[in-house]
């Protein structure tokens, strides 16, 4: 039993040595795009897909506003008849009848408020995702420096662990510690690599993650961040922050065109009671 225990412990051993031997971290990208933090927003600005299909909203939204300015087209009529009394006189006849419809109460107009209001909607809808975008951007481009960060100290960290377990190699057959001491160090060698391996992993992981935010289709080049975590101190004045989130937050400008249709109720009941319309039939 003693043996065949020392037999898993010799094997085990001699995987974590090969791997330590063998194996290497990739911590460069053969095909690879530098960009900086600006570069990288000016692209997501450009070719992200979630962004232009929300460009696709504001422009349903304008020609609504263009479909709305249609009048009411004109109906013609024709009608033939035959009542089969010849002797009456009363044989044959036809009729022709132009109509069309006339609105009133302003009814064309209100249609057009509602349609430039869903528009206004829908822009300020388009802008606030534009700024969640850009902040969901950024701090995944700033995730992805950390996780290469993260990714250095763990293999300096490795390579640290791994001088340690050649030294207590050493040391071991210079009868200056024991065997199990020296098997120790090599195996915490090895969890240390498979670590560097998980961290490598993340960061690549990262990369593919600002591939998504930047629109691209294929992964045969990743972006790689141009940066690093230096001079982000950044002074804000209280005051122009609270007039710029008033002015420009999306959710205050959903608020007052909300506040709007409830100061003009015409906009969303031009098919109600408050507006009507008539229909104008001339026979000949």
């Amino acid at each position: 039993m003693k043996f065949f225990n020392r037999y898993i412990l010799s094997s085990g051993l001699t995987v974590c040595v090969a791997i330590s031997a063998h194996a290497q971290v990739d911590t460069t990208v053969s095909l690879k795009a530098m960009l900086t933090l600006p570069q990288f927003l000016n692209k997501v600005g450009k070719d992200n897909l979630g962004y232009a299909a929300q460009k696709y909203n504001v422009n349903i939204a304008e020609a609504g506003i263009e479909s709305a300015k249609v009048f009411p087209d004109p109906q013609l009529s024709f009608d033939v008849f035959d009542d089969q009394h010849q002797k009456l006189g009363l044989a044959q006849g036809f009729d022709v009848g132009l109509g069309t419809t006339i609105e009133l109460g302003g009814k064309r107009r209100s249609r057009i408020d509602l349609a430039k209001s869903q528009t206004a909607l829908s822009q300020a809808l388009l802008l606030d995702f534009f700024r969640n975008l850009r902040a969901d951007a950024a701090i995944a481009y700033y995730n992805a420096i950390q996780e290469f960060y993260l990714l250095r100290v763990q293999h300096n960290s490795y390579q640290r662990m791994k001088q340690l377990a050649n030294a207590d190699s050493i040391r071991f057959k210079l009868g200056e510690i024991t065997e199990i001491d020296a098997r120790q160090s090599k195996l915490d060698a090895g969890n240390f690599l498979n670590s560097v391996f998980q961290n490598e992993a993340d960061w690549r992981t990262s990369l593919l993650q600002l591939n998504l935010f930047a629109g691209k289709k294929t992964v045969d080049t990743l972006l790689m961040p141009n940066g690093d975590f230096e001079n982000l101190n950044r002074e804000f004045a209280l005051g122009i922050l609270i007039t710029d989130a008033q002015n420009n937050r999306g959710g205050s400008g959903q608020f007052r065109i909300h506040q709007h249709y409830r100061a003009n109720p015409g906009l969303h009941s031009h098919n109600g009671r408050y507006i009507s319309s008539v229909e104008i039939l001339q026979s000949l």
